[in-house]
């Protein structure tokens, strides 16, 4: 057969019946995959057909310090993908399921019929236990970590740190191993780099709107905090801090605070509160880090905006390798893992954007805005906190009781 007539075989031959997947390191078996074994794998994609699902090609292949070249065997013949752009072309290929036992290979534009075997040559990585510590709280961290680490036949310590950047200094002081990934809250004095960032929390001093009354959670119970002072600059100048902006904030704030309306928990909020827990709002003392008292915020004049939402970036750190990094964020940054991070309860929404896997979700949609709306506390404004943290009460006593200016 002519190898344009084989070409021309492997782009028209239809979907098949995935027996069984063999995967070859350097021409020993590594894995034997049943089909039952790979259902289990499976996580949802947006591309193509919403309801199909697949898996990474990548993810069924062990942890690689170096690829040199990739031969995948189907039944009509084998493709060998090799050179520089094997990576970007392994990225891009999925091995999709349809129902039915109906398997297809997307690698980029091209579609082939379902691989009977995977040869890998290269260099493997030599780990086989990795090590993470992350935040107590993460909603998905954990499973999709077991999962990974799984495919990869790799086992996995997963250690939950109240002060991952209080272990991670006294461990480089002790000089004791560190972990090989980190997950935790960007820390307000660090730069925020957008490609660290796995998935964020929306902390908001906002439980509900309703028409003129506005309700709010304040951190702590404390009437004076810096966060709903951001908050309220934010939500009028954004990220454009200013001598102007801080004193109309200030303005506002007392304005806010001298009006009579800004009143403590009453059963009429109370019973509001509760009647909107179906809008996934947050139970001000159910959340472990926004306790505080419920409070009524009151239209005054210049504010066009409710106060917006604290974002806060869920930020990979990793000591090792750039290999390992890449693999483990190539996997974390797939629309169907970063769902699986998505927890619209607790207020955490995917780096990657689910408009496309969820589309039409109000959920979904409405953390979405805050999020655009929100700010950061991250290096660049860090400051300007602490400076408002030590000084707001003062800033507030030296501005007019009455309100904001008109």
């Amino acid at each position: 057969m002519k190898k344009g007539m084989l070409l021309l075989l492997l782009f028209l031959l239809p979907m098949s019946i995935l027996p069984a997947l063999d995967v070859y390191l350097n021409g020993e078996l590594w894995q034997h995959y049943s089909a039952e074994a790979l259902e289990g794998f499976l996580i949802p994609r947006a591309e193509g057909v919403f309801r199909e699902k697949g898996i990474p090609l990548r993810e069924l292949a062990p942890l690689m310090r170096r690829w040199d070249a990739l031969r995948i065997r189907t039944d009509a013949g084998e493709i060998l993908l090799e050179g520089e752009d094997l990576k970007d072309r392994l990225d891009a290929s999925t091995l999709v399921y349809s129902g039915r036992d109906q398997w297809t290979l997307q690698s980029g534009p091209d579609l082939y019929s379902s691989p009977l075997s995977l040869r890998i040559e290269g260099i493997g990585d030599s780990k086989t236990t990795f090590t993470v510590m992350a935040r107590p709280d993460l909603p998905g961290y954990r499973e999709v970590l077991t999962t990974w680490a799984e495919m990869h036949k790799v086992d996995l310590v997963y250690l939950e740190k109240e002060r991952i950047r209080d272990e991670i200094l006294h461990l480089k002081m002790l000089g004791d191993p560190l972990p090989d990934f980190t997950f935790t809250e960007l820390h307000p004095a660090d730069p925020l780099d957008l490609d660290d960032v796995i998935s964020y929390k929306l902390r908001s001093v906002i439980i509900s709107d309703r028409g003129d009354e506005r309700t709010l959670v304040l951190p702590a119970g404390l009437r004076i905090n810096p966060e709903l002072f951001f908050s309220i600059m934010a939500s009028r100048y954004g990220y454009s801090w200013s001598e102007e902006t801080l004193q109309w904030t200030a303005r506002y704030y007392a304005g806010m605070l001298n009006s009579g309306n800004f009143r403590e928990k009453s059963e009429t909020l109370q019973f509001a509160h509760d009647r909107d827990r179906q809008y996934l709002f947050f139970p001000a003392e159910n959340h472990s880090e926004q306790k505080g008292v419920l409070s009524r915020i009151p239209v005054l004049p210049e504010m066009e905006a409710p106060p917006v939402s604290r974002v806060i970036p869920v930020i990979m750190n990793s000591y090792g390798p750039d290999y390992r990094t890449d693999a483990l964020k190539s996997y974390l940054m797939k629309q169907g893992i970063q769902y699986s991070l998505y927890s619209p309860r607790l207020r955490y929404l995917p780096a990657a954007d689910m408009s496309d896997l969820i589309p039409g979700s109000p959920a979904y949609k409405s953390l979405l805005t805050e999020l655009e709306e929100g700010y950061v506390l991250y290096e660049e404004n860090y400051r300007l906190w602490q400076e408002l943290t030590r000084n707001l009460p003062y800033i507030l006593l030296n501005q007019i009781s009455g309100g904001c200016d008109e």
